[in-house]
């Protein structure tokens, strides 16, 4: 979707198991967030992940991503009604 009013998007992805571990999320997300960090209307990137989603994780680090702090967690709780057990991860220009 188009970025909020903080110049944020958010960026999900799910591979088919037989697709998984060749690096094909990776290289997918890494294209991906480099084209919408490129827009002059986007200044970071988000991803939520789930706490056992391990591989997903790694997938978002490789992609340059970063935890995000406590306080950016609670704020994307408050405005995207995110569940408060999710991760959060962002990646900005």
């Amino acid at each position: 979707g188009a970025p909020d009013d903080e110049r944020r998007v958010e960026i999900g992805y799910d591979l088919v198991e037989s697709a998984r571990g060749r690096g094909y999320a990776t290289e997918a997300l890494r294209a991906l967030t480099g084209w919408a960090l490129a827009r002059a209307d986007v200044d970071t990137v988000i991803a939520t992940i789930e706490p056992a989603n391990l591989p997903s994780q790694r997938v978002v680090t490789r992609a340059g991503f970063s935890r995000a702090t406590v306080e950016e967690e609670r704020t994307a709780t408050d405005e995207y009604d995110m569940e408060t057990a999710l991760l959060l991860y962002v990646r900005r220009t």
